[in-house]
């Protein structure tokens, strides 16, 4: 349910439009149809903004995509790639610069570093399982903690009086934050989501990304049922490995669990999967994360 308007959250959604919003130029990226739109489409598009041109054929050409032959254009990469990948990497570059204000408590370059942990773990495991979910489980572990970002950047000293260390994602303040914000954070995500217009299945994995699996509402689609475990797994997967983004989310007990079964993957292949993660999220964070700690404001 949205939030009242009486709530903090509730006047937050009511002033959405002054917040900083998607670039015109990826919002008409994300509205093209992956099934019916051509590579020049998409490629004419993108190539109207430079900035993101660059930016995205960067990510293309890293590591992380292992392609065998430098990428030098949009177009090539888009027949490489494909249209829903282009789209992801586009809304990644852009997503990241509308929260990188320093708050208390909010420290974006760890905060981003974290949700580029999760999205990577993320589609690693879709990859491997080849779930047809690849850039759907990225986006939604890029973006699954965005409802924190927002409440920091708009209540920075309630959002770090109740910042406690080893409490994000807990039932109880879970329950603090719904008490002092109108709306927990999953919540908060979910409507910037909705307001973004980004896939529904994309949307429920930031709603539920802390919603254990029997208290799922029963109409939620195989689908997005699928993204919410990968999702949530990938956020304890990244924070056993180290990648946390704040004292908050830091849970000392937490330790590496056992990939979800749905992936077929046992331990030591998970083990192996991301055996270069940390190389790969340093080498993402350079590439996305292009504004400097000290003056991110």
């Amino acid at each position: 349910m949205a939030p009242g308007r009486d709530t903090k959250a509730g006047k937050l959604f009511t002033r959405l439009s002054d917040l900083p919003s998607l670039p015109k130029v990826v919002e008409r990226i994300l509205k093209l149809p992956s099934d019916t739109a051509t590579t020049r489409d998409f490629a004419d598009l993108i190539a109207t903004d430079q900035g993101l041109s660059a930016k995205v054929l960067r990510l293309v050409n890293s590591a992380f995509y292992s392609l065998r032959t430098p990428v030098s254009s949009i177009r090539q990469a888009c027949s490489l790639l494909g249209i829903r990948t282009l789209k992801s990497l586009s809304l990644s570059v852009s997503v990241i610069q509308v929260f990188k204000r320093r708050q208390p408590g909010f420290d974006p370059i760890r905060f981003w570093s974290h949700s580029l942990a999760v999205a990577t773990i993320g589609r690693r495991i879709a990859e491997a399982s080849r779930s047809p979910l690849l850039e759907d489980v990225y986006i939604a572990g890029l973006l699954h903690d965005t409802g924190i970002a927002l409440l920091a950047q708009h209540y920075p000293e309630e959002f770090a009086r109740l910042s406690l260390p080893g409490s994000e994602g807990t039932p109880a303040a879970l329950a603090l934050e719904e008490e002092e914000f109108g709306q927990a954070h999953p919540e908060v995500a979910y409507h910037l989501a909705s307001q973004w217009r980004l896939a529904p299945a994309v949307a429920l994995g930031l709603r539920h990304h802390h919603t254990d699996a029997a208290r799922l509402p029963p109409d939620i689609q195989p689908e997005a049922r699928l993204l919410i475990e990968l999702v949530q797994y990938s956020d304890l997967y990244a924070r056993a490995a180290g990648h946390s983004f704040s004292e908050a989310d830091r849970l000392d007990s937490v330790r590496t669990p056992p990939p979800p079964a749905v992936s077929g993957l046992d331990a030591q292949a998970m083990e192996a999967l991301c055996g270069e993660l940390d190389h790969s999220i340093q080498e993402l964070r350079a590439i996305h994360l292009d504004f400097e700690r000290e003056k991110a404001t």
